[in-house]
């Protein structure tokens, strides 16, 4: 019988740990935001990403407004990413 109370509380103190261990979470969100600084070829203006009409082979240098939120200096990697369509036209 004390083998089972002592098995049946230990049970309980591993089911609380996996239930109940990680219920304190903090999520932190970015203290920065970016912004695209539209360009004269902008298509549609009233978007916040850039959709633009270029002639064949045409370069253009696209600007971006980054906002550092914080009090503390940050160091960013930044890269452009390529915007797909599904079949419906949603970007993602």
């Amino acid at each position: 019988m004390r083998r089972l109370l002592i098995g049946l509380i230990c049970m309980t103190a591993i089911a609380w740990v996996f239930f109940f261990g990680d219920a304190i979470v903090e999520a932190s969100a970015p203290d920065f935001s970016v912004q695209a600084v539209l360009p004269e070829s902008q298509s549609n203006e009233n978007v916040s990403y850039f959709d633009l009409t270029l002639a064949p082979n045409q370069e253009e240098i696209l600007p971006i407004q980054v906002t550092n939120n914080s009090n503390e200096e940050i160091i960013l990697e930044l890269s452009a990413n390529t915007a797909t369509t599904n079949s419906n036209g949603d970007i993602y």
